[in-house]
C-alpha cells in the first residue's frame, strides 16, 4: 500500500470522525437553535396574546367611552330639543296673549306704542307748526317788502307825471322784477281777470262772513288763489311721485310734472274758539294741473292742506278773518294802485318785449302782433274751424258757427284778451275754467267706461241677482261721482280718437282700484 493509499486511508478514518462530530456538533446547534428559537417563538405568542388582550380591553373602554360619548350627545340634543319646543310653547302662548286684547300683556303694548305713536306725533306736529309759522314770518316779510316797493313806485310815479319815458318804464320794469312771485306780483296782479276777482271778493266775503256759502265766479276764485299764494305753491315744476299721496296711484312716477294749481271750490265752516266766539273756518279743494312729455294735461283735486304740504292728507281750514284781512288788503292795494301803475306797467312790458332802435317804446311792433291775430282768429271763426285754443278765444267764441261775424264789442273783447295773453301769459281762460270743461267732457266718458271682465265675474259670484254688469255706471251710484273720482280712473282709460271707443289700458291696475273701493260689492 503506497503512501498515498495509506494516507487516503488515514485521512478518511480522521475526516469520518471529525465529520461525524461536526455533524454531531451542528445538530447540538441545531438543536440549541430550535430550542432558542421555540423559546422565542413561545415569548413572541405570549407577548402578542398579552397585546392582542391589552388591545382588545383598550378598544372595549374606548367603544365604552363612545357609547357613553353618544349617549351624553343623545341627551344633549334631546334636551335642546325640549328646550326648543319650551320656548316655542312660551313665545306661542305669549302671542296668543298679546293677540288677545284683553290680556294684561296686549294692554301694555297697545299702551306702549299708542305712547309711541302719540310722542312722535307730538314731535311732527310740533316740526310742522314751527316750519309754518317760520314759513309764515318769512312770507310775511317777503309780502311787507314787496308791498312797499308797490307803494314807493305809486309814488315816484305820481311825482314824476310822465308815465310812457324810457327811465320811468325801466323803474317799473324794476319793481316787477323784484316783486316777480311774491303776493305782490305786478304781472298778476294788474290783469283784467285779477281786477274783476278782486272788485267781486268784497260781496263774497260779506256773504261768507254772515255764515253763508255763496258760490263765487271763477274769476274771484282765481283771485283768492293768488291772494292766498296757492298759484305760487313750491309744488309746481316737480313731478308727481309716490310723495303726493293726495295724487292719484297712476299718476306716481310716471313722468308727469305739476304745471298750475288754484282753488277748485272753498266753504265755510262754523265753530267756537277757545273763548266761546262763533267763527268762521275757510275750506276747500285744490284742482291741480300735471303735464307730462307730450303736452297731455291731467287734473287732479287735493285739499287745500297746511303749507301746502304735498305729502299731508288732512284739509287745512283757514281762518276766515285773517283770510279776509289778508285778501282784502291787497284787493285794496290792487284796486287803489290800478289807476296809476296798470296802464304804465303794461307800457313797461311792451318797451321790455317789443322795443328797439327804430321804435324804442316798441308799441308799433305790439300792435301790429295783435292785429295780426285779431285778424287770423276773425276770420277762423267765420270759417267755422275749431278756434277753441286760439289766442284770445273765450269759450263762447269757439262755439259760434260758421259764417258768424263778431261785432264791435266781440272784437274790443278777443283784441283785448290777445293782448292780456301776449303781455302776461294770462290764458283765454283759466285753470278752473279749463277744470270744468274736463270734468264735462270727461264724466260721460268715464261712466259708460268698461269693466274688466273678471271683475263683472267676482261680483255676479258673490251676487247671483246682480243683473247685468258692463259698464262703470252700473257698480257705482250716482251720488258718488266726483272730480276726485274721475281722477282716479282717468289713468286707467283711454279713448279712440276715430270711433271713440273707450278701452281698458291696465287692467291690473284699474282691478285693484275697484277692489279696494268694493264697488259692486257693497
Amino acid at each position: 500500500m503506497g503512501f498515498a493509499d495509506g494516507f487516503r486511508t488515514g485521512y478518511g478514518l480522521v475526516a469520518d470522525k471529525q465529520d461525524r462530530e461536526l455533524k454531531k456538533t451542528q445538530l447540538e446547534n441545531a438543536q440549541s437553535n430550535a430550542d432558542r428559537n421555540f423559546g422565542a417563538a413561545e415569548k413572541d405568542r405570549s407577548e402578542t396574546a398579552a397585546y392582542r388582550a391589552e388591545d382588545l380591553r383598550i378598544k372595549n373602554i374606548n367603544a365604552g367611552a363612545d357609547a357613553e360619548y353618544k349617549a351624553g350627545q343623545l341627551g344633549i340634543q334631546e334636551t335642546n330639543a325640549n328646550t326648543a319646543l319650551i320656548n316655542a310653547q312660551m313665545k306661542k302662548t305669549e302671542q296668543d296673549r298679546l293677540n288677545d286684547p284683553n290680556s294684561p300683556e296686549s294692554k301694555k303694548l297697545i299702551a306702549e306704542i299708542a305712547a309711541k305713536e302719540a310722542a312722535t306725533a307730538s314731535s311732527v306736529a310740533s316740526t310742522n307748526k314751527t316750519n309754518q309759522e317760520t314759513d309764515l314770518a318769512i312770507e310775511n316779510n317777503v309780502s311787507t317788502q314787496a308791498a312797499i316797493r308797490l307803494d314807493n313806485l305809486s309814488k315816484q310815479l305820481a311825482l314824476r307825471g310822465d308815465r310812457s319815458s324810457g327811465e320811468t318804464e325801466a323803474l317799473i320794469q324794476q319793481v316787477m322784477d323784484e316783486n316777480k312771485g311774491t303776493q305782490f306780483d305786478i304781472t298778476t296782479m294788474f290783469t283784467d281777470s285779477t281786477q274783476r276777482g278782486f272788485q267781486e271778493l268784497g260781496a263774497l266775503f260779506q256773504d261768507m262772513s254772515a255764515g253763508l256759502n255763496p258760490v263765487p265766479s271763477n274769476t274771484a276764485m282765481e283771485a283768492i288763489s293768488q291772494g292766498l299764494g296757492i298759484n305760487k305753491s313750491a309744488g309746481i315744476g316737480r313731478q308727481i311721485t309716490s310723495d303726493f299721496v293726495n295724487a292719484p296711484e297712476w299718476m306716481h312716477d310716471k313722468d308727469l310734472v305739476i304745471e298750475s294749481q288754484g282753488l277748485y271750490n272753498v266753504s265755510t265752516e262754523l265753530y267756537q274758539d277757545n273763548a266761546g266766539q262763533s267763527k268762521n273756518n275757510l275750506k276747500g279743494d285744490l284742482y291741480v294741473w300735471t303735464k307730462d312729455a307730450s303736452g297731455k294735461e291731467y287734473p287732479y283735486f287735493p285739499p287745500v292742506t297746511a303749507n301746502r304740504q304735498t305729502v299731508d292728507q288732512k284739509s287745512l281750514a283757514l281762518d276766515m278773518t285773517e283770510v279776509v284781512q289778508g285778501l282784502s288788503a291787497k284787493a285794496y292795494m290792487a284796486n287803489a294802485l290800478a289807476p296809476q301803475l296798470k296802464k304804465p306797467t303794461e307800457l313797461a312790458r311792451i318797451r321790455a318785449r317789443y322795443g328797439n332802435k327804430a321804435d324804442p317804446s316798441g308799441v308799433e311792433a305790439f300792435q301790429q302782433r295783435v292785429t295780426a291775430k285779431v285778424n287770423s282768429t276773425i276770420s277762423a271763426i267765420k270759417k267755422g274751424s275749431n278756434t277753441m285754443n286760439f289766442m284770445g278765444v273765450t269759450p263762447d267764441m269757439s262755439k259760434l258757427p260758421a259764417g258768424t261775424d263778431l261785432d264791435q264789442a266781440g272784437v274790443a273783447e278777443l283784441s283785448r284778451n290777445i293782448e292780456q295773453e301776449i303781455l302776461w301769459g294770462v290764458p283765454k281762460e283759466s285753470g278752473l275754467d279749463r277744470v270744468q270743461a274736463w270734468i264735462e267732457t270727461a264724466t260721460p266718458v268715464l261712466k259708460s267706461a268698461p269693466i274688466p271682465e273678471g271683475y263683472v265675474q267676482s261680483i255676479k259670484k258673490s251676487n247671483p241677482n246682480a243683473g247685468n254688469i258692463s259698464v262703470m255706471t252700473d257698480i257705482i251710484p250716482e251720488e258718488k261721482w266726483s272730480p276726485q273720482l274721475l281722477s282716479a280712473l282717468n289713468g286707467y282709460f283711454d279713448q279712440i280718437e276715430e270711433t271713440g271707443e273707450v278701452v281698458i289700458t291696465d287692467e291690473e291696475a284699474l282691478t285693484r282700484f275697484l277692489n279696494e273701493n268694493k264697488w259692486g260689492h257693497n
